[in-house]
């Protein structure tokens, strides 16, 4: 999920330059990894992902932590 990308011939591999929210780039090689389960990222070009606090959880999209419903769980 780039918003932008250009090769880096040294690495040999792609430079993430923006990645769209609920993803995050580690620079190079990687391009946009999606955030892991319980954290989200809702910034463009994040470059990491912020866990929810406990008794949230990651919308479908991974961009904001919304309240659980009772009896829900990850």
């Amino acid at each position: 999920m780039f918003v932008e990308s250009s090769f880096d011939f040294e690495s040999g591999g792609y430079i993430c330059s923006s990645c769209y929210q609920g993803f995050y780039g580690t620079g190079v090689g990687e391009g946009c990894i999606e955030c892991p389960k319980g954290s989200v990222s809702n910034i463009l070009a994040a470059k990491s992902c912020t866990n929810c606090t406990k008794g949230y959880g990651p919308n479908k999209e991974r961009t904001i932590c919304e309240k659980w419903k009772s009896g829900q769980y990850s």
